[in-house]
């Protein structure tokens, strides 16, 4: 029989192709078993320095301890947490790029939907859930939540509030203040994160913001800006002396933030179970909860990586309805 090359390169790179899929397939489970071997990058969407940064870094030093490898934090903030997000959908699922997922990029999908963070990633578990305080500069009259709101409503449009974004958690916070206590109409005027907030505030450039507590506590101690609410439940460790949005005269406002970790979709399950148990040690621990309390945040572990996707699917829900019932959109400005 005459030798046919063609027909002998279409065998050859047939089953190339086999043995190739079949490599493939057991990667995944390959990689599981050794990891982690070199360290883990857990990419932050926000600036450092701000609430998340500080959350993560604690927790990602006590996991290297466990893990063995070091867990990087790398920040890439932009476009309220989504630029961070891309960055990791893309990358390969093998454990070794993570996201810090948040209310942030869930508020963007709500609200734009121009994401699809349920299929696109694979969810490990839930680590934090942080108030919001809302603060105004030390010179502004209002002495309190209602008297702030009075004197909105006496100077439309002349007033204007800080958030970390359009379609932020403080963009959504503030929407529900105008939905629950206006009409009013002020400005909003957007920075990369809450630290830049709460200098602006400091220095008068902008009139109250609602954001989250952890990155303005020095400022609010130093009487810097003051703090006339808190959106938790109750008054917190960290700053008794200030009124929850019930005490202040809002029973009916509830706003927080919460934060996780997230990684590619396809990242082995063994990997995903490996990091969500290792996370939940270092939430349990006592340690934890001292620093929790100090910067007016807490602790929250998942049971498992499904009940966070659970509560990711609820969070969803809950902030469409928001988007729909306070009427909020990209481009609101009051």
């Amino acid at each position: 029989m005459q030798w046919q090359p063609s027909r002998f390169r279409r065998r050859f790179l047939a089953a190339g192709a086999a043995l190739g899929a079949g490599a493939a397939l057991r990667l995944p489970a390959a990689i599981a078993q050794t990891y982690p071997a070199r360290a883990v990058r857990l990419l932050v969407p926000f600036v450092a320095g701000g609430g998340p940064d500080v959350v993560c870094r604690f927790v990602a030093d006590r996991m290297s301890r466990a893990l063995g490898q070091p867990m990087v934090i790398e920040n890439r903030p932009g476009a309220n947490g989504m630029l961070g997000l891309q960055v990791v959908r893309q990358a390969a699922p093998d454990g070794y790029t993570l996201l810090y997922l948040s209310s942030a990029q869930v508020s963007v999908q709500a609200m734009s939907r121009s994401a699809d963070i349920l299929r696109d990633f694979a969810l490990i578990g839930r680590m934090s859930d942080t108030p919001s305080v809302l603060v105004v500069p030390p010179k502004l009259p209002p002495a309190n939540l209602i008297e702030l709101i009075a004197y909105l409503k006496k100077n439309p449009g002349k007033l204007n509030y800080g958030t970390g974004g359009v379609g932020s958690p403080s963009h959504f916070a503030t929407g529900m203040l105008h939905s629950i206590a206006g009409p009013f109409d002020s400005v909003p005027i957007h920075y990369k994160g809450a630290p830049e907030i709460g200098h602006a505030l400091a220095q008068g450039d902008i009139h109250f913001t609602i954001t989250i507590v952890p990155p303005l506590l020095p400022l609010i101690r130093q009487g810097r800006v003051r703090a006339l609410a808190v959106t938790a439940s109750e008054r917190l460790a960290a700053l008794p002396e200030v009124p929850t949005m019930a005490e202040a005269g809002l029973p009916a406002y509830r706003f927080h933030s919460w934060g996780g970790i997230a990684a590619p979709a396809g990242t082995p399950p063994k990997i995903v179970e490996l990091l969500h148990r290792e996370m939940n040690r270092v939430l349990a621990s006592a340690e934890t909860a001292a620093f929790a309390d100090a910067i007016a945040s807490r602790a929250v572990p998942s049971e498992s990586p499904a009940a966070f996707v659970a509560f990711v699917r609820e969070e969803l829900m809950r902030l469409e309805k928001l988007v729909k019932d306070f009427n909020i959109r990209p481009e609101q400005g009051s």
